[in-house]
């Protein structure tokens, strides 16, 4: 959403051109803080100077409720691999299911999960525990037909031989038929616009 410019600041004083710092509340971690912008004044018919509107923007309420939904999903996957970390023995194959942090990641929905999980194996690196987490998780929200067979050293490469996968059934199908049939590669497609 374009922030309407007299929202952020109403000037009498200045000069064309001036470059200023205006604060407006931005979200970071779940949590509200005052973030400032950079802004160009520019000089209205009415002799006022106001802000030049290029660029500057706000994110929508929906956009402020996914982004602390994913931010919830990110602390649970964290408290997961704190867990973990703190018992790698009892959890050396597999992750604590039973626990609330577990179950608090699908609050917000298996598809907001989802985009989460491709979002971090697309940025590449996952080998660690937090791969070997978000893969477990993927594969609890996938379809029985969307499951792969493959022993994966990690995280990634499962992930990798995934998406190879959902590529080759995306260019077998039609988008109804994927949406229909295989909702988690019908998603993943349309992330990487293919």
């Amino acid at each position: 959403i374009r922030l309407d410019k007299d929202r952020f600041v109403n000037i009498r004083h200045g000069y064309n051109g001036q470059k200023i710092w205006v604060q407006f509340p931005g979200i970071t971690d779940g949590g509200w803080d005052d973030r400032s912008v950079e802004v160009t004044l520019v000089r209205g018919g009415n002799g006022e100077y106001s802000v030049m509107e290029e660029g500057i923007y706000i994110i929508s309420q929906q956009e402020i409720q996914k982004n602390l939904a994913i931010s919830q999903i990110q602390n649970n996957i964290r408290y997961l691999e704190e867990m973990i970390e703190a018992n790698p023995s009892k959890y050396a194959t597999d992750i604590p299911r039973d626990s609330d942090s577990y179950e608090n990641i699908f609050r917000y929905g298996d598809t907001l999960v989802l985009e989460y999980i491709f979002s971090e194996f697309l940025s590449g690196g996952q080998t660690d525990l937090h791969g070997f987490v978000l893969q477990q998780v993927m594969t609890d929200l996938l379809k029985e037909n969307e499951i792969i067979a493959y022993d994966a050293e990690n995280g990634q490469e499962y992930f990798d031989h995934w998406l190879d996968s959902a590529r080759s059934v995306g260019e077998q199908h039609d988008a109804v038929w994927l949406d229909e049939n295989v909702p988690a590669i019908a998603l993943l497609l349309k992330m990487i616009k293919e």
